[in-house]
C-alpha cells in the first residue's frame, strides 16, 4: 500500500508524520495534536516501523525510546545506516522515570 506521491507526501495530498510507539495514550495525544495539519501513521513494532519508515519516509517521525522489542536507539542507528532514511527528521520522545534510549 504505497499512497507516497512525494517525501513525506500522502496521496490524499497531506504531509505525514509517522509515530512509533505502542502507548495508545500518547499515540491519540500526538493525533489529536496534529489533526487537521498531518495525516498521522503509527506502529507499535521497531521492525515494523523501520519497515514502513524505509518504504515510504515521512515528513518526520516520533520515535518512542522504549519502543519494542529492541527499542527507539536502536531503531534511529537503523533509521541512520539506510540511504532512504538517514536524512529523516526525528523526535525522541521519553519518560526519564523509564532509562531513556536503549
Amino acid at each position: 500500500m504505497d499512497s507516497r506521491t512525494d517525501k513525506g507526501i500522502h496521496r490524499m495530498g497531506s504531509p505525514y508524520v509517522a509515530v512509533a510507539s505502542d502507548q495508545p495514550g500518547f499515540v491519540l495525544a500526538v493525533r489529536q495534536v496534529l489533526a487537521g495539519h498531518y495525516l498521522v501513521e503509527t506502529e507499535t513494532d521497531g521492525n515494523r516501523a523501520l519497515a514502513r519508515l524505509r518504504a515510504r519516509p515521512p515528513v518526520v517521525a516520533v520515535v518512542d525510546s522504549r519502543l519494542p522489542p529492541r527499542g527507539g536507539g536502536d531503531l534511529i542507528r537503523r533509521l541512520l545506516d539506510h540511504p532512504a532514511t538517514r536524512d529523516l527528521p526525528v523526535i525522541v520522545v521519553y519518560d526519564p522515570d523509564d532509562g531513556g534510549l536503549s
